[in-house]
């Protein structure tokens, strides 16, 4: 990869990688420079703060811990998601 965060290239590469589109990827991240690249990706991205603060921002969501999240919560921020919940995953 020649191009580091925050450079999307991390994310676009991945997202060919895996065939998913930005649009159903949702990206956890704890750093500025992360948020950065999973925006300038496409990606729906969540800023978790790990060592360093992250202030709300236009074009992420600030989680304060992933305690107590699951997959449903995910994918509710995607545009147009459809809701899901823990017990149709289970199935």
């Amino acid at each position: 990869m020649e191009n580091p965060k925050p450079h999307p290239e991390p994310y676009l590469r991945a997202m060919e990688l895996l065939g998913v589109p930005a649009q159903l990827t949702v990206a956890i991240e704890d750093s500025r420079p992360g948020l950065a690249s999973a925006m300038s990706a496409g990606a729906t991205a969540i800023g978790v703060p790990h060592t360093v603060d992250l202030p709300s921002g236009n074009g992420y969501t600030v989680w304060p811990t992933l305690a107590g999240r699951h997959i449903p919560d995910l994918v509710a921020l995607l545009p147009g998601a459809p809701e899901v919940d823990d017990e149709e995953l289970a199935s």
